[in-house]
């Protein structure tokens, strides 16, 4: 079905949380019990998405990237609006530059990693896991494995291999 990104993170640091992932991104309180077993109790769970999944903010390294369509293919879309020539490569342009920022990335996207680790920087270490969905994310058993502690930018470059169901920490510098 789709990716959800979990971050957890002590209560006093929800607000800051929100802050930091405001346009463009959802924040969601969750309860999955699984995912809530491996944690501190004082530590909160949040969903972080870009709509309705996080599919948009992680892809699993190793994975294909989708096609992006040529130029050829987004002129000939833009015409049939009848847009004008200076609008049709404006559109042209920024398609482009979304697309390759949205499709060539693997793990977690750079923007969300460098978010997470300013995070971490002001408010203390938190956790995240990325699971892969099949049922409903209140209540599917995601099965969480211990995984790696990050000390601040170091996070940046291993958010480009970050594994499925692994809880990762990231801590201050």
């Amino acid at each position: 079905m789709c990716y959800f990104l979990t971050l957890a993170l002590p209560s006093s640091s929800v607000s800051r949380l929100r802050d930091e992932f405001q346009r463009g991104f959802v924040v969601l309180p969750t309860s999955n019990p699984a995912i809530r077993r491996a944690l501190p109790g004082s530590f909160e769970l949040r969903l972080l998405t870009s709509g309705m999944c996080s599919c948009d903010l992680y892809r699993e390294p190793g994975s294909q990237f989708p096609p992006r369509p040529s130029e050829d293919e987004l002129r000939a879309r833009f015409e049939k609006r009848g847009w004008s020539r200076a609008k049709i490569e404006r559109a042209v342009s920024q398609s482009l530059a979304r697309a390759d920022g949205r499709l060539s990335f693997s793990g977690l996207r750079a923007d969300v990693a460098a978010r997470i680790t300013a995070l971490a920087q002001a408010e203390g270490p938190l956790a995240l896991v990325v699971h892969f969905y099949s049922g409903a994310v209140e209540t599917e058993a995601v099965p969480v494995s211990p995984g790696p502690r990050y000390r601040g930018t170091a996070f940046l470059t291993a958010a480009e291999s970050l594994p499925v169901d692994t809880l990762v920490w990231v801590d201050p510098a």
